[in-house]
């Protein structure tokens, strides 16, 4: 792989032939030899919104942040990713993105770093574009005697991953670098974080690249990806930071690290140390960090329902704290629109809350048709800076009791989706083409036989395991599979002791297919984000026990879902495999 000895990132082929197209960017900078002080930037996710009015234009949040770096004194910026809308139907339209960026980012006054993130390469069409264009997917550079990395967490055909000859590349390229002062990394997609809380330390990441840069001293991962700037824990010396706030829209609240800012890093002798620059001023690397993000959940808490009234009135009671160190308003109000609550009494409150204070609330209203969808409500908290914490529709938490999350499942997969051909339009083809591994029958659909082995998108034996969700009821597949365009199928069983039509609630990223005892009772075929409750639809269950199998099919990015079901009376009982009748007692 490629070594650069210099920041003309945007002017060499992937053959290393200097491209014909004159770049926008072109920076000549290298001192790998040097020692003085020095800082540089990083702003990870700038392309245009999703589902914007324009997906070539660039938006005026990265125009502003590009200000900020140019101001700021850095000496270079790394972008982590996400530099255009991308999957575009066709190369001409990615090609006008690209040039989009290039004109955006002459107004850059320093040398800039493109990381490729998976809106900039999805498929070997846009791959070859980013070699045309910017040349190897992962390299380093030295400066100042320093030593920086760019990962490419999106390997066509191994996503979100560092593995094959790109791992022993990183493995050269840190002996390489041993007696820089200072070792950085960048990679667009935070996969130090992939997979489920409680199993996330013994993920790819961590079994096979962590311990490489610990023992190499890096100093720093920076990622994107999720659009926020959040600070997650140092392990092993290392630290890890997202800086997603260059442009895109925001993932989270302001108070949580939702802002849109650039990361300004200043290398100072034989240590380092950044800070968070944004429009409004300049704030402490410890703005948002996991550890307070817990925090600010227990902002807002909302008392389950313990049944549905037979009235129909619903009356849920809440409470507001305040979790800053100092004083803050903080409201709270709510949007029946769209939905067949209708408020009873003021729909909202507003206080002035002491730190660590709460308020109690109450939301009361009359359901007339049914609980979905939900009513938005918004939690916002203000502190005497204008900073904001906002939650957006957290009534889930009031459903933790009458609509239980299913949280265990048997799982397997992956199997092919079954793509159609093609070097463009993959996103046209999936959504219009047919599907086999989607649309057509999977074995598992045709019966449960928990010892069978089955072939895998990769000709690989598969068998069925066990996955629980995470504290929001999400399974996340991606995690666990790691690729796109695939298909898995969940199993899990609910106990009703009647029969009765009943009522389900699932988010699935992306197209989902529920069958209870058999029978396909939803149908959605979409390339979306995961939304709890965006589906919900009703169904038979049995008396007994009653199988419960989802396919959720795959074509790019996360993958997963959450699946709950309306119990109002608690009777029904979950379960990963029927559980078998109590033998009937003997006759005297």
């Amino acid at each position: 792989m490629w070594k650069v000895s210099s920041l003309v990132l945007l002017a060499v082929l992937a053959t290393g032939c200097v491209s014909t197209r004159v770049p926008v960017l072109v920076h000549p900078l290298s001192d790998p030899g040097g020692a003085g002080d020095f800082t540089f930037v990083v702003m990870g996710d700038n392309r245009p919104w999703w589902g914007g009015p324009d997906p070539v234009m660039q938006n005026i949040y990265f125009a502003q942040n590009i200000r900020l770096a140019n101001a700021s004194g850095g000496e270079f910026a790394v972008i982590p990713g996400d530099l255009i809308h991308g999957y575009a139907k066709d190369a001409a339209v990615v090609n006008r993105m690209w040039d989009e960026f290039d004109r955006a980012a002459s107004y850059y006054t320093i040398p800039v770093i493109p990381v490729v993130g998976n809106h900039d390469v999805q498929d070997l069409t846009t791959l070859g574009i980013w070699h045309r264009r910017f040349g190897p997917t992962y390299f380093s550079w030295d400066y100042k005697g320093c030593h920086f990395i760019a990962l490419d967490s999106e390997v066509v055909g191994d996503l979100d991953r560092i593995a094959g000859s790109q791992l022993a590349w990183l493995k050269d390229d840190l002996k390489r670098a041993a007696g820089a002062r200072r070792i950085f990394v960048f990679v667009h997609k935070p996969l130090w974080r992939f997979g489920p809380k409680e199993r996330v330390l013994e993920n790819q990441w961590y079994k096979d690249v962590h311990p490489l840069l610990a023992a190499a001293g890096v100093d720093t991962v920076f990622g994107g990806h999720d659009h926020e700037y959040l600070r997650y824990p140092t392990r092993d010396g290392v630290n890890y930071v997202v800086s997603g706030g260059a442009g895109a829209e925001l993932h989270s609240a302001e108070l949580e690290g939702g802002i849109f800012h650039v990361c300004l890093v200043s290398v100072k002798g034989s240590t380092s140390s950044w800070e968070i620059v944004t429009p409004k001023g300049r704030l402490p690397a410890d703005y948002a960090t996991t550890e307070t993000r817990e925090e600010k959940d227990i902002a807002l808490g909302i008392q389950p329902l313990e049944s549905f009234p037979s009235d129909g009135v619903v009356d849920m009671r809440a409470r507001l704290k305040n979790p800053l160190d100092r004083p803050a308003f903080i409201t709270a109000t709510w949007d029946t629109k769209a939905t067949s609550w209708q408020p009873v009494g003021t729909p909202g409150v507003l206080a002035c809350l002491a730190p660590g204070e709460e308020v109690p609330f109450s939301i009361q209203a009359r359901v007339t048709r049914g609980l979905f969808p939900l009513p938005t409500l918004k939690v916002e908290l203000v502190d005497e800076a204008r900073r904001k914490l906002l939650v957006w529709n957290p009534l889930k938490q009031a459903l933790a009791k009458i609509a239980p999350m299913v949280t265990e499942w048997n799982v397997i997969g992956p199997f092919d989706l079954g793509l159609p051909p093609g070097l463009n339009d993959a996103r046209q083809r999936y959504l219009f083409g047919w599907l086999p591994g989607f649309d057509g029958v999977l074995p598992p659909e045709k019966g449960i036989d928990w010892e069978a082995v089955y072939r895998g998108k990769k000709g690989d034996e598969i068998t069925w395991e066990t996955i629980v969700a995470d504290r929001n009821g999400v399974v996340d597949l991606g995690s666990v599979y790691r690729t796109d365009n695939a298909v898995a199928c969940a199993v899990a069983y609910v106990y009703s002791p009647k029969g009765r039509l009943c009522e389900f609630m699932a988010g699935s990223n992306d197209s989902l297919l529920v069958r209870v005892n058999g029978e396909a009772v939803w149908y959605k075929h979409a390339a979306r984000t995961l939304k709890a409750d965006e589906d919900t639809f009703s169904a038979w269950l049995n008396e007994g026990w009653n199988e419960i199998l989802l396919k959720i099919g795959n074509f790019n990015g996360g993958w997963g879902f959450c699946f709950r079901v309306l119990d109002p009376s608690g009777s029904l009982k979950f379960a990963l495999e029927p559980e078998a009748a109590p033998a009937a007692a003997e006759k005297p």
